[in-house]
């Protein structure tokens, strides 16, 4: 899974038997999350989860996803590739995120595919625009947005 999701377990409440004060309709969650380091920073456990098992808990995950601020960064980690499909949409709409979406595109030369390991920081204004570009992406629902019960664990919606 990218980005790796140790600790996540405890950020997305599945390392206890209740989560948002609901109980799991499947406790085996809880177990797997353990088991895989979920909800510690272990990244040996993780790196032998079960394809099937990664599916499960990546669809608990997304469920409860939501792109947001942090500092002066987006949490949670997101891909370059998907911040830049962000910055296409903006693109179309004169955005004040301009600057950055070039900066990050010009991370990488295009015809050698060598890329510079340096973190960009978004301003403010990119970080007003990209964040609810990348939410639309990812489907991310808006609160009081219909929405359906996950497999293995009751949560509420957004």
């Amino acid at each position: 899974m990218i980005p790796r999701p140790d600790g996540l377990g405890n950020k997305y409440q599945i390392c206890s038997y209740t989560s948002m004060g609901a109980p799991l309709n499947d406790g085996s969650i809880v177990e797997k999350a353990q088991k895989y380091g979920l909800c510690e920073l272990n990244v040996s456990s993780i790196n032998s989860m079960v394809p099937n098992d990664a599916l499960e808990i990546s669809t608990i995950f997304h469920r409860q996803l939501r792109f947001v601020q942090n500092g002066q960064f987006i949490d949670p980690f997101v891909p370059d590739d998907d911040i830049l499909a962000a910055c296409e949409i903006l693109k179309s709409q004169g955005s004040g995120a301009a600057t950055y979406c070039d900066e990050l595109k010009n991370k990488c030369n295009p015809e050698t595919g060598a890329c510079i390991e340096i973190m960009i920081t978004p301003t403010q204004a990119a970080l007003d625009e990209v964040i609810p570009a990348l939410n639309k992406i990812y489907g991310v629902k808006d609160p009081g947005d219909p929405c359906n019960e996950v497999q293995g664990a009751t949560f509420g919606c957004p």
